[in-house]
């Protein structure tokens, strides 16, 4: 047997023994739904399941009942209009609808039936979602579906709560509270916020309210003092300090942080019932393991608003944390940017672009995650939505640019790429969210980061790029064929690469590798080099 072969073989062993321990004793909990190792042969293009069936790697799992024996995982997600959801579902012939996508082919996890009109629309066992707008407006308080609430809009949650259901084993409960038309810079502000000053306008801190006769107003003038509640003259405040006087004032009534304060109060009246929210809970205690967060659009109405957006992005992260510190949980974040008129500058040719203060506010929450943020590192990501902005003319409704033309593959897409954010939180890894804008997102979740089997990609990955695919590789069976020749030092170098080869397609064909061992592997192959060559 020459040395060349033999390499071969020492490699390939020292790559399957490590595969080999990983898949058998180092498989996190997660992805146990995929086995290797095991004895049952299926196609080339299929794994064995823990269940001892041959699925293609793309394809769903089974909706299964959850592990009770588990905490309830609790997901919070919070923000605008956008939030709620306003993709369409309906009619199957409108490009852009959700129909339209499962006729194509898409989202097929989705449904359970197809009659080419209608879809019978796959419910989630493992995971609940309710959603509570006011402190009385409630919807929901079911399993998660499409239809969840009825099939007229998707909302990200959809995909979100698809992906977290299929990654954890641990029953899901979604909380879904706000309201459409709040900003950050005065409805969402959080605890701790001060007053300040921008442009010649005071805005008001958390808790505070203009003293002027609409009571939706978010900034004042001292010019406005004494419209409002009988106060006149030059000594009177420009703000009512108090949420109770704000509460019983002209106008509406709200105060700075009203919709923070709702969304708490919403999230804790439902945590302190689980029972009627979760009916299969067990006592087995739950957790909050993130939040999840979508707004952007209407700070830009107000002039100070875009540039402070920043700071009450910090700010209204750190609130939360100190706001859910009494429950248990991880707590990580995760949030989308605003996405309207995807990468172009609005002009007069191109109507659709986004405008100068939807960029400042897009920048700023593009800032505010854990790679530029060091008190943030390994609790928030940030997803950038412009590479899923879909126009008028593909969307079902082409006036709607403020709810992206109510395109569902935006709120699919937007749900996708939260989703798996939020896995990398959870499981301390970077091996999804960095697909984003990368593959279909429609296609059903893989345990590699790899090219889409969807028929509709949404952009194509840079050069520069690598994203492996699932392919089976086999071992050397015969020694390789005689070349011209060659010098010692190209040999080296074509052995080495061949060794590369198998060692890439043994990653790419494994379950879901860690660091730990891919550092194994590593080092396996590093270590036999070094003693060949050296």
């Amino acid at each position: 047997m020459s040395r060349r072969l033999l390499s071969y073989i020492i490699s390939w062993m020292a790559l399957l023994t490590s595969h080999q321990v990983y898949a058998t004793s180092n498989t996190p909990p997660t992805f146990q739904k995929y086995c290797q190792g095991t004895s049952i042969k299926c196609e080339s293009n299929h794994e064995c399941t823990s269940s001892q069936v041959c699925r293609h790697p793309f394809e769903w799992t089974a909706v299964e009942e959850p592990d009770h024996s588990k905490k309830l995982k609790v997901f919070i997600m919070m923000g605008q209009s956008n939030m709620i959801g306003y993709g369409q579902v309906h009619p199957v012939q409108t490009q852009g609808t959700l129909l339209n996508e499962i006729s194509n082919g898409n989202y097929p996890h989705l449904i359970t039936g197809f009659n080419g009109t209608h879809a019978t629309w796959r419910e989630r066992r493992d995971v609940r979602i309710v959603h509570r707008r006011y402190t009385s407006s409630e919807q929901g308080n079911t399993h998660l579906s499409v239809d969840w609430i009825d099939d007229s809009f998707v909302g990200l949650e959809v995909q979100f709560g698809n992906i977290v259901g299929h990654v954890f084993d641990n029953p899901i409960l979604i909380i879904k509270v706000g309201v459409g038309g709040r900003s950050m810079g005065y409805d969402f502000l959080p605890p701790g916020s001060a007053r300040y000053t921008s442009g010649g306008k005071s805005y008001p801190g958390y808790g505070q309210c203009p003293q002027v006769s609409n009571g939706n107003a978010i900034q004042a003038t001292e010019d406005d003092c004494g419209s409002c509640r009988s106060h006149t003259g030059p000594t009177c405040p420009v703000f009512w300090d108090s949420i109770e006087t704000c509460k019983s004032s002209c106008g509406s009534g709200s105060h700075a942080g009203q919709q923070y304060d709702n969304d708490a109060r919403n999230v804790k009246a439902i945590l302190s019932d689980i029972h009627s929210y979760y009916p299969d809970y067990q006592d087995q205690g739950f957790e909050i393991a993130g939040f999840v967060f979508w707004q952007g659009y209407n700070d830009q109405f107000h002039d100070g608003h875009p540039a402070r957006y920043k700071v009450n992005m910090q700010n209204y992260i750190n609130a939360l944390m100190n706001e859910y510190s009494e429950y248990e949980g991880t707590k990580k974040f995760v949030h989308a940017t605003v996405a309207f008129g995807g990468n172009e500058p609005h002009s007069d040719t191109n109507k659709d672009g986004y405008k100068s203060a939807e960029n400042v506010i897009y920048q700023a929450q593009k800032d505010v995650n854990g790679d530029d943020i060091p008190a943030f590192k390994d609790i928030v990501k940030v997803v950038d939505t412009r590479p899923f902005w879909r126009s008028g003319e593909e969307s079902p409704v082409a006036n709607r640019r403020h709810h992206y033309h109510q395109n569902a593959n935006v709120y699919m897409d937007v749900g996708n790429a939260l989703g798996w954010a939020m896995v990398d939180l959870l499981l301390d890894t970077d091996e999804f969210a960095s697909i984003q804008g990368t593959y279909q997102p429609s296609a059903p979740p893989t345990k590699t980061p790899s090219t889409s089997p969807s028929l509709r990609p949404t952009s194509t990955p840079s050069a520069s790029t690598f994203y492996p695919t699932k392919t089976k590789s086999s071992s050397p069976t015969s020694e390789p064929s005689s070349s011209p020749v060659i010098s010692r030092e190209q040999e080296k170098e074509q052995e080495k690469e061949q060794i590369s080869t198998i060692f890439t397609q043994a990653m790419t064909t494994s379950s879901a590798y860690s660091l730990t061992s891919k550092a194994s592997i590593y080092s396996a192959v590093s270590l036999f080099l070094f003693m060949m060559y050296n």
